[in-house]
C-alpha cells in the first residue's frame, strides 16, 4: 500500500483489506477477552523484538578410533582416539 501511495496509484483495495484485517483482529481480541483472557497482550515493539527463531541443536562430538598395526605382523601396537566436532 505504501508503494502504491508513493507512486500515486489507487490504494483503495489495499486500504480496504487492511481495514478488514484490523476489524477481524479487534473481533478476535474481544472474543478472547470475553472468554476470560486477561493477560496483557504484547505491543508491536515487544513482538518485533522477540526471538522467534527455533532453538539450535547443541553440537555433538564425534569420536574416531584408529588402530595402529605393526608392519608385517598384523598385531596391534596401540590405538588412538581423536575428537571431531560436527
Amino acid at each position: 500500500m505504501r508503494d502504491q501511495i508513493r507512486r500515486d496509484m489507487d490504494s483503495t483495495e489495499s486500504a480496504l483489506q487492511l481495514m478488514a484485517m484490523r476489524t477481524e483482529l479487534a473481533t478476535l481480541v474481544a472474543d478472547w477477552r470475553a472468554a476470560g483472557g486477561s493477560e496483557p497482550l504484547p505491543t508491536i515493539q515487544e513482538r518485533l523484538k522477540a526471538n522467534h527463531r527455533p532453538a539450535q541443536k547443541p553440537k555433538t562430538a564425534i569420536w574416531f578410533c584408529s588402530i595402529a598395526t605393526s608392519p608385517g605382523s598384523g598385531a596391534t601396537s596401540g590405538f588412538s582416539l581423536a575428537k571431531s566436532s560436527s
